[in-house]
């Protein structure tokens, strides 16, 4: 499964919890010539756990994973005020998670089934619709964009390695990364059509590396953060901005990287802050741990003038 740091996490369906756009703490990126402020918003329900937010789309609305006060894990759905219960008629309790959402509301991810396979879903409305780009026991899907085209990762049984692939309706193209690597996955796509790739090379030796994929090029361009020991590649808007969550000998940290610069983050609130998703308005989501806390919470940044 691809490493988002999935935590235990709690919410209830249709619960109140502040607008995603409200803001407290400060955090400002750098390096920068021109420095840049964000608001952080720890989203942290009453009587619940923990909460995992992986995309945020141009609307401000989430999708993520939960665990009920029970222990297990449900998708979900944040929109203004609420958070709804996203889990796959078809998965076994508690296997469902939500790891993209475009512009129209149209929520991807995957669930595993009765069988013990994982199938790729998209959401809309109340409705659960399978997607099998391939033949395979495992598909993944984390990302679309506002045309319905998704991105993810499949296990090719044959060969025993994951391929990357993008598409949508019955035609879909995989992909891997040049040299070829045990695991590959497309982390999301923008609306131009660029896919932030991540991967490892072999089974044994996981460290994780980033490219950015234009598919109408077959160009792949490395965008590791530089001097991390581990580079988690998680979203990209269309401004091309990317956000990642990246590992060095102090823990986790939060990083963006635009128009050729990286800017790390962390979470002033606690520690080992993992950066998700990011919309055209540059608001980030993703996790951290709360300074006190056992349990990892969500948090949404906004960029300050």
């Amino acid at each position: 499964m691809k490493l988002r740091f999935v935590l235990a996490v709690a919410l209830v369906a249709a619960l109140a919890i502040p607008s995603l756009l409200a803001a407290q703490s400060d955090q400002i990126l750098h390096p920068s010539l021109r420095p840049v402020t964000l608001k952080f918003r720890t989203i942290d329900i009453p009587s619940d756990e923990s909460t995992q937010i992986y995309a945020v789309n141009n609307n401000n609305q989430g999708a993520g994973i939960y665990i009920d006060s029970t222990g297990l894990q449900h998708g979900m759905l944040i929109q203004r005020n609420q958070v709804t219960m996203l889990d796959d008629p078809q998965a076994t309790p508690g296997t469902t998670f939500c790891f993209g959402i475009n512009d129209s509301g149209v929520v991807v991810g995957y669930y595993t089934n009765v069988g013990g396979f994982e199938v790729g879903f998209e959401y809309q409305d109340g409705t659960f619709t399978d997607v099998r780009p391939f033949v395979s026991p495992y598909v993944q899907i984390y990302g679309i964009n506002n045309a319905g085209v998704i991105t993810g990762t499949y296990y090719d049984a044959v060969a025993k390695f994951w391929n990357a692939f993008y598409g949508s309706g019955t035609s879909f193209t995989s992909f891997t990364v040049p040299g070829g690597g045990y695991y590959v996955y497309g982390s999301a796509i923008n609306n131009a059509g660029l896919i932030v790739v991540g991967y490892f090379v072999d089974a044994n030796s996981r460290v994780y590396m980033a490219d950015l994929y234009n598919p109408t090029t077959g160009v792949f361009t490395p965008i590791n953060v530089p001097g991390a020991a581990q580079t988690y590649v998680n979203g990209i808007n269309d401004k091309n901005h990317i956000v990642y969550t990246w590992e060095d000998a102090s823990g986790k940290h939060g990083e963006v990287l635009a128009n050729g610069t990286f800017y790390e983050f962390d979470d002033p609130d606690g520690t080992d802050t993992a950066g998700d998703g990011i919309n055209d308005n540059d608001i980030i989501v993703g996790t951290f741990l709360p300074t006190g806390d056992t349990q990892r919470q969500s948090f949404v940044a906004t960029p300050q003038p």
